[in-house]
């Protein structure tokens, strides 16, 4: 009798010890990625469930969740497997899905997407998450996980977006200005457009340069006469000089001529 409990003792604690083992062999993580992390009204964002660290000596085959997300702001459009993956069976009332594959796997990839339609304009975080999660590779325990979520912000819609200009649309040559229209005039009876501060700068800039040049100009003029003047001075002496000589030379051929005849 003590030989029989001795190793019903030892049965019960190598199953123990067995069951541990496979506990601990099996472990992995999941996490969701969004396409886009902003999004407005009657727009689709996509979310991806993706495995990875795989920990198994047989590799996972099947998953469980419980979805949940914001009804009033979100449709759900779609669930679709991916990488062998089967598209989940989804129970919309309770928010319970399962999906599984053709074979085990222990590679990181994508187990599924779901993807949802924004049904509000109203900008809010709305967060989308999987509870109570269940990963198995065919032998028990299952791995669980508490939760894995993803947030996106609703973006509001510009009531008014500026329209942008079309370059395919060109001024038709045949239309005139109407000579009626006249430009806007502000309370100083100035244009309401005015030229900035470069444009003025510019201007005054120019005026100076234009001055300068005057004067520049008007003391070229004024250094090119000062020659001639001085020419014409010695011009006029010389003349001068040589009237009163030919006055002289006259007066003295008259007197010569007089005492001549004498």
């Amino acid at each position: 009798m003590k030989k029989i409990i001795k190793i019903s003792c030892i049965l019960i604690t190598l199953l123990l010890i067995m069951g541990s083992t496979v506990f601990a062999a099996l472990d992995c993580a999941l996490n969701m990625q969004a396409t886009k992390t902003e999004v407005t009204k009657n727009e689709e964002v996509t979310i991806n469930i993706n495995l990875s660290n795989i920990q198994s000596e047989k590799g996972v085959i099947a998953l469980g969740a419980r979805l949940e997300y914001d009804k009033n702001s979100l449709e759900l459009v779609k669930m679709e497997g991916k990488n062998s993956w089967s598209t989940p069976s989804y129970n919309e009332a309770t928010g319970k899905l399962v999906t599984d594959r053709n074979g085990v796997t222990k590679k990181d990839e994508t187990v599924f997407q779901i993807t949802f339609k924004v049904k509000t304009e109203k900008r809010q975080t709305l967060s989308i998450s999987l509870k109570d999660i269940t990963v198995a590779d065919g032998t028990l325990p299952i791995k669980k996980i508490e939760k894995i979520s993803k947030d996106i912000t609703i973006k509001e819609i510009n009531p008014n977006p500026e329209p942008s200009p079309n370059p395919d649309v060109k001024p038709d040559p045949d239309v005139k200005p109407n000579p009626d229209v006249k430009p806007d005039i502000g309370h100083d009876n100035e244009p309401n457009i005015k030229p900035s501060q470069g444009v003025n700068q510019n201007i005054d800039i120019s005026a100076n340069n234009i001055n300068s040049n005057k004067t520049n100009t008007q003391n070229s003029i004024s250094n090119k006469k000062l020659p001639k003047a001085g020419i014409t001075n010695i011009f006029l002496i010389i003349l001068i000089i040589v009237i009163v000589l030919i006055v002289i030379f006259y007066i003295r051929l008259k007197t010569l001529d007089k005492k001549v005849k004498r």
